[in-house]
């Protein structure tokens, strides 16, 4: 496959119209014959300056699929941060919340114990 066939199957499944727009332009680009990182530097609001850079230059150097895979990782890196902060701030909430639930199951318990020593007494 090349590039265009790529692009044009991506614009097919893609569901964001944004997203759709700008592989419209790539393809509309390449068609011209302009690089890809000259037509991604329009969408540098949505598509990381970095990522962009980062094309070009596989672009230039015939290695766009490396280039691609360093974004990848690139991507996947600043996610992985990001979930990582997330679940280090939902875990104390999660301790308080289970703490509460153990609590309210104890003291259910210990209510009942308490109610049927009271009957056994009386």
């Amino acid at each position: 496959m090349n590039f265009l066939q790529v692009f044009t199957f991506l614009k097919d499944i893609m569901g964001n119209l944004t997203y759709k727009q700008m592989l419209d332009d790539i393809i509309a680009g390449i068609n011209k014959g302009e690089t890809i990182g000259s037509v991604l530097e329009k969408y540098d609001d949505i598509i990381n300056k970095d990522v962009i850079a980062l094309l070009k230059v596989g672009e230039e150097t015939a290695s766009f699929e490396g280039a691609l895979t360093n974004a990848i990782a690139m991507y996947t890196e600043e996610f992985n941060k990001i979930l990582d902060g997330l679940s280090k701030a939902i875990e104390p909430i999660l301790i308080v919340f289970m703490g509460g639930i153990v609590a309210m199951v104890a003291l259910s318990v210990f209510g009942m114990i308490g109610s049927l020593l009271d009957g056994v007494q009386s």
